[in-house]
């Protein structure tokens, strides 16, 4: 069974979701239709008062099905609008920075390791100038590393801090 719900399914539960709202609406719309249309198949020429107010009663509960129907589908645009396409967009572009930072991190620390490690395998016995430039390329390494370190935690304390604005701000005011 496949079903095209205007969602990638990216985020399963979501295209779930949306599937079974759009299913769900399409349900209602055929029903509220069915209900407007509805006739009493009458023996004579006549309704009675009973048919003619039950065939009214049917209308009027058709319309108010499809406006419900119809608030229905604003208020999940709004959702959409307000929280879930601001989301998916922050997930795009902050997260994935953060994430490109990280890749940066992870390639800088190993980079690090691997000249603290060969700073560590330095014998002690070689001449002092030697020893003096290992030791100032390793400050320098250091200080590169730190650097990294220092840029891929702003990047997720950015993200802490944009979270809040972006997302919390806007909802609790729409409440």
């Amino acid at each position: 069974m496949s079903l095209d719900c205007g969602r990638k399914p990216e985020y399963p539960q979501l295209y779930l979701a949306t599937c079974f709202s759009s299913g769900l609406s399409l349900a209602v719309q055929r029903f509220s239709q069915s209900l407007q249309e509805f006739q009493f198949e009458c023996i004579g020429d006549a309704e009675t008062d009973d048919e003619i107010n039950i065939a009214q009663s049917l209308k009027e509960f058709s319309q108010l099905l499809s406006t419900m129907e119809e608030e229905r589908k604003r208020l999940i645009q709004n959702a959409d609008d307000v929280l879930i396409s601001p989301l998916e967009r922050f997930r795009k572009e902050q997260i994935g920075a953060v994430k490109e930072g990280k890749k940066q991190f992870d390639k800088e620390t190993e980079r690090y390791y691997s000249v603290l490690e060969k700073y560590l395998s330095v014998s002690s016995r070689k001449k002092e100038s030697q020893l003096q430039e290992a030791d100032s390329q390793m400050d320098k390494d250091r200080q590169i590393f730190y650097d990294a370190s220092l840029q891929y935690v702003f990047k997720i304390q950015e993200v802490q801090e944009r979270k809040k604005f972006e997302f919390v701000e806007p909802v609790r005011l729409q409440t």
